[in-house]
């Protein structure tokens, strides 16, 4: 029997919105949106997507899933929630190679990250076609159950340190603020958490992002040279017979390709073909 899997990520609103600068807020939103699609296309391997239908063009919170034959909901629910904390850590561990090695708390911050993705999971068996229906609207009803039994853990704090503007039940992890203040642009107020850090730290150096979430930067070159293709050349239709834009690209390339040689002009073989032509 197969089942029927969906899975929430968050937070979204207000991760996103906890920013200062512009480019915060794009990182927010950029970070977020690999997340989805990390977990889409981990999840895709085990079955059929069905939203999104397609891992690539992914960036929704919700991913529903239509497991195969003898996949165990829980494990691959369980695996991919892993899969989304290890690349949330690589992209942690990247940004702090780019820092000085004793201005941020390495145990603090890691704690954070490893505690900040909120993943709800919940499943349901397909017996049929038939029952989708009646299945999904199960789902949604655990799914809604389990979100709202939500795990309060207790963040690790420091007395001595300053809380994080933009989470203050996060402390942040910034130990010398002057070494980070021109790197990271921050202000004399802003003592980061881990997470706001990192967004700063992405919002600057975008180029972050690709090397911690290859798949989706492979997706994207791949989604961007088919179009590319696409619509260098046009396709004609079943029949094999040139469309009107594949005839007048056909022109437009031989004229190109007759212009770029040295005897292309009033006496070029194609000139003089199409005054013959306007003549007749």
């Amino acid at each position: 029997m197969r089942n029927l899997l969906t899975i929430s990520i968050g937070p979204v609103q207000e991760f996103i919105a906890a920013a200062r600068k512009t480019a915060d807020l794009q990182a927010g939103s950029n970070l977020r949106q690999r997340l989805a699609c990390e977990a889409a296309n981990y999840v895709s391997r085990y079955g059929e997507l069905v939203f999104p239908s397609d891992a690539a063009e992914g960036g929704a919170n919700k991913i529903l899933v239509l497991l195969h034959e003898n996949e165990d909901p829980k494990v691959v629910a369980r695996e991919c929630h892993k899969c989304l904390k290890e690349s949330l850590m690589k992209c942690w561990q990247t940004v702090l190679e780019k820092l000085s090695e004793k201005a941020v708390g390495k145990e603090l911050g890691n704690n954070q990250i490893k505690n900040f993705v909120e993943f709800y999971a919940a499943w349901m068996p397909l017996e049929d076609e038939a029952s989708y229906t009646t299945a999904r609207k199960d789902l949604e009803r655990l799914l809604a159950g389990r979100k709202a039994l939500r795990d309060f853990k207790q963040p690790l704090s420091y007395p001595d340190r300053f809380k994080s503007p933009f989470d203050p039940s996060r402390d942040t992890v910034i130990r010398d603020h002057d070494s980070l203040k021109k790197p990271l642009k921050l202000k004399e107020s802003e003592y980061l958490d881990a997470i706001s850090l990192m967004k700063r730290s992405i919002g600057l150096h975008p180029d972050i992002l690709d090397s911690c979430f290859p798949t989706r930067r492979k997706h994207e070159m791949v989604a961007t040279f088919q179009k590319q293709d696409q619509h260098s050349r046009p396709q004609s239709d079943a029949s094999n017979v040139p469309s009107t834009s594949e005839m007048a690209f056909r022109s437009l390339e031989r004229r190109v390709r007759d212009a770029a040689r040295p005897s292309a002009g009033l006496h070029s073989p194609s000139f003089r073909q199409d005054a013959q032509n306007r003549r007749a």
